[in-house]
């Protein structure tokens, strides 16, 4: 379940008001359900089951950021594989193996290509999702 207050449901009214929502509203929306959204998708079994296997290249530490469109605001979380299980915690913690920086497109990006893997579950969907991942991480990641 994801955490979301009354004030973030009034925040979202506000930002549709309107009936568009610009990039700086986006992420507004995207900066509340980002840490949690990435901790609900990590905890699903088939992540953490099947995932640091089928990525051989898998970091076991990594810290991601997302930043607003000029790049003046950001939230950011740690990615930790530990015991065959996934940890997300908010803010950067530790050395990571990797640095993730997202804008909001490139954050949303991810969630669609996760979230039809995980919904369909077959062999053939989660090997598109990893040659999608890969690619897409390149664009948006260095090892470190």
């Amino acid at each position: 379940m994801l955490p979301i207050s009354t004030q973030n449901v009034l925040n979202l009214i506000a930002h549709a008001a309107d009936n568009k929502i610009d990039e700086q509203e986006a992420y507004r929306i995207l900066a509340v359900l980002f840490t949690p959204m990435t901790s609900i998708s990590l905890k699903n079994p088939l992540m953490t089951n099947h995932i640091p296997r089928f990525f051989s290249s898998i970091e076991n530490n990594i810290h991601v950021t997302l930043f607003n469109p000029t790049k003046t605001e950001s939230v950011s979380h740690t990615l930790i594989y530990l015991n065959r299980e996934w940890i997300v915690i908010p803010g950067l913690h530790g050395k990571p193996k990797r640095k993730f920086e997202l804008n909001v497109a490139k954050a949303l990006e991810y969630q669609k290509h996760v979230f039809d893997a995980l919904k369909t579950n077959s062999r053939r969907n989660w090997w598109n999702f990893k040659r999608l991942y890969m690619q897409w991480r390149k664009d948006v990641s260095v090892a470190n």
